[in-house]
């Protein structure tokens, strides 16, 4: 079993449901999980419970999110993550009466636009690319001197998906107007990792 589909079966495993299970009663904030000798947490954000993965990058420590669970149990898998999700339900892993769910192609892009990988893209203030989430992005500096992320050519998704303000002092990530409440939605469930570091 490769590493990435360790993650995703700690997302289905039934010791980590049980874990589920008992935080939407409890409303404790964090429950950790560890599984195949790393460390995950269960992340309660109000509606909706993140298996998140303790993680490194450049800008240090941050908590990578794997997927999520709705308070009836349904199972979100992230991008980065389907076709894994995909070989474990292929291989009969995945209980039947379990149902994952895939995200659309604008949530998971305003989850990478958003991501440790962007934020650390950005801040090299160029035109560059990256991947993140399972997805390919551009970055193309504003005429004011601003990183702009967008989802690759490839995918035919239109427009400006985040902004980095990262001159001056006030500085700020901002999505643009056209994704502006799914971000907020996502924020709220924290599954936005640049805003995630520790």
């Amino acid at each position: 079993m490769t590493i990435q589909e360790q993650f995703a079966k700690t997302l289905i495993l039934d010791s980590t449901l049980e874990k589920v299970k008992k935080q939407f009663i409890s409303k404790n904030e964090i429950t950790p999980v560890d599984e195949f000798d790393m460390n995950f947490r269960l992340l309660f954000t109000g509606d909706t419970i993140n298996l998140e993965l303790l993680a490194t990058g450049e800008l240090g420590y941050y908590f990578k999110p794997i997927g999520f669970y709705d308070n009836n149990l349904n199972v979100y898998i992230l991008k980065e993550f389907e076709n894994e999700m995909s070989n474990l339900i292929n291989i009969g892993e995945v209980p039947g009466s379990l149902s994952v769910r895939k995200l659309s192609i604008e949530q998971n892009g305003l989850i990478g636009a958003f991501s440790i990988e962007a934020f650390t893209s950005a801040r090299k203030m160029k035109d560059s690319s990256f991947r993140s989430n399972g997805l390919d992005y551009d970055i193309f500096m504003s005429f004011d001197g601003d990183p702009q992320v967008f989802l690759d050519d490839k995918y035919n998704f239109p427009g400006v998906i985040a902004v980095y303000l990262l001159r001056g002092e006030s500085k700020s990530i901002n999505p643009t107007y056209s994704n502006k409440e799914l971000f907020d939605n996502f924020s709220k469930k924290k599954l936005l990792s640049a805003f995630n570091t520790i």
